[in-house]
C-alpha cells in the first residue's frame, strides 16, 4: 500500500506540474500572437529576440540575497543541532558563474582550524514566484526527502539527515551540515558530530522561520 500511495502522489504531482506548464505555454502563445499582429509589415517583431540563459542556471531570481545577515541561528543553537562546539557564524560572499555575488552564513568547528565550515545557512527568494506555492513545493519534492510538518508551508528534510529546505511564501532556506567535515572531525578529533534527527531539524527550522525578514 505504501508503494501504491507513493505512486499516486507522484502521479498527482506530475499532473499538477504539467497543467501549470501548459497554462504558462498557452499564455506565452497568446502574448506572442498579439505581438505578431501588432508588428507593422516589414518591421521586426519586437518579441522575436529571445534571451538565452546558460545551462544550469535559474533565470527566475534576479536578486539572490534577501537577508543582510544570514546567520539566523545562534552558536548555542547550532551546537545543539550538531553536538560539537562551533565558532560564531560568518557571512561569506561567493561569485556565481553568471557573475552575481551571493551570500551564505557558515559556522566553523572550533576543534581544528584546518577543518572546513561545518554548517551553512543559505537564504534565497522563493524560486518561481510566478507559480503558486503548492506547485513550487511539488516541483522540489523528490525521492530522498521527507516532510516535517507544522512549521512552515513546507520543510523538507534529507533522508540522510544532513540538511533541510524551508519554503515560505517569500523565501527558500537551505540549512546543510557538511557530512565530509563531520567525518573529518570524527576521524581527527576526540569529538563526534551528531547527525541531526527530525526533532533537531524541527527546532532549528522554527527558530529560523521566526527570524526571517518581514515578508
Amino acid at each position: 500500500m505504501t508503494v501504491r500511495r507513493g505512486a499516486v502522489r507522484a502521479g498527482i504531482r506530475r499532473m499538477v506540474v504539467a497543467a501549470s506548464v501548459a497554462a504558462m505555454l498557452l499564455g506565452s502563445s497568446a502574448c506572442g500572437s498579439s505581438a505578431d499582429s501588432d508588428a507593422a509589415p516589414g518591421e521586426p517583431n519586437p518579441t522575436s529576440a529571445v534571451a538565452e540563459t546558460p545551462s544550469g542556471t535559474d533565470p527566475s531570481p534576479t536578486v539572490v540575497d534577501v537577508a543582510n545577515d544570514e546567520c539566523l541561528l545562534t552558536v548555542s543553537e547550532v551546537e545543539s543541532l550538531v553536538g560539537v562546539n562551533v565558532e560564531d557564524g560568518h557571512n561569506v560572499t561567493a561569485t556565481l558563474p553568471d557573475g552575481t555575488d551571493t551570500r551564505s552564513c557558515e559556522y566553523r568547528s572550533t576543534l581544528d582550524a584546518r577543518l572546513s565550515d561545518l554548517v551553512q545557512i543559505d537564504v534565497r527568494p522563493r524560486p518561481h514566484q510566478e507559480l503558486p506555492l503548492d506547485i513550487v513545493i511539488a516541483l522540489h519534492s523528490a525521492p530522498g526527502k521527507h516532510s516535517i510538518p507544522g512549521i512552515a508551508p513546507e520543510v523538507f528534510a534529507d533522508d540522510s539527515g544532513w540538511g533541510i529546505q524551508i519554503f515560505t511564501d517569500a523565501y527558500k532556506v537551505d540549512v546543510t551540515v557538511d557530512e565530509f567535515a563531520a567525518a573529518r572531525i570524527d576521524q581527527h578529533t576526540s569529538a563526534s558530530v551528531t547527525r541531526p534527527t527530525d526533532d533537531h531539524w524541527a527546532t532549528a527550522a522554527r527558530q529560523i522561520v521566526t527570524r526571517l525578514p518581514a515578508q
